[in-house]
């Protein structure tokens, strides 16, 4: 099964990582949370990281605070 994860990293809280089984509401997600952190720092840039086979990334700081979404398989028994 594929799922989609939405990783957050931010310097001032543990990683989070939200898990999706549609791509689209994953990057939704983190376009929204993006954008309601971004309102301290006036930060947020879509960036293409298509070269590290992410389907989204997004800055919410200038200090480099993001959030991903990458695809992964689950593979059960």
């Amino acid at each position: 099964m594929k799922v989609f994860l939405a990783i957050q990293e931010d310097r001032h809280i543990d990683t989070n990582v939200k898990v999706f089984v549609d791509k689209l509401n994953a990057i939704e997600w983190a376009k929204a949370t993006a954008k309601e952190l971004a309102v301290h720092s006036e930060h947020y840039s879509e960036i293409n990281m298509s070269s590290y086979n992410w389907d989204f990334y997004v800055e919410y700081s200038c200090e480099s605070d993001c959030i991903r979404v990458e695809s992964t398989e689950i593979i059960g028994e």
